[in-house]
């Protein structure tokens, strides 16, 4: 493979036009996600920086009087689309059973270089 064939394959491997029926699953996604946010406690948009994207949801664990665990969970979306309230349908499977969600949006590539937002990622996990 020389160099042109593979920077077409791997942009295919960043791009969603290939799937079939993509809107019907990002419809079932929404609605999982809407029930999600609908059905748990859930602190969203915490700024962890000072771009309107460095922002987090999390969804407190349940019936915890003490510390819980927490799951940290970064969005897909190739960093170029979808947003972290779209997960939010992940809250079901941790939140019930003891666990506290934290979902991270990130500021999509076209705005930021990818350092940077590794960097913001970093930062916010440590404080």
């Amino acid at each position: 493979m020389d160099m042109s064939s593979d920077r077409v394959w791997l942009d295919e491997q960043f791009s969603l036009d290939r799937i079939t029926g993509i809107e019907q699953v990002f419809a079932r996604r929404a609605e999982a996600a809407q029930h999600g946010r609908e059905s748990f406690d859930c602190v969203s948009g915490i700024p962890y920086g000072p771009n309107p994207g460095h922002r987090l949801n999390i969804f407190p664990a349940q019936n915890a009087d003490t510390l819980s665990p927490v799951q940290i969970f970064i969005h897909g979306g190739f960093w170029r689309s979808l947003d972290a309230d779209l997960f939010s349908f992940l809250a079901p499977g941790f939140v019930p059973f003891g666990g506290t969600l934290v979902v991270i949006d990130y500021p999509l590539i076209v705005w930021v270089l990818p350092l940077c937002l590794k960097v913001r990622v970093q930062q916010r996990l440590l404080t």
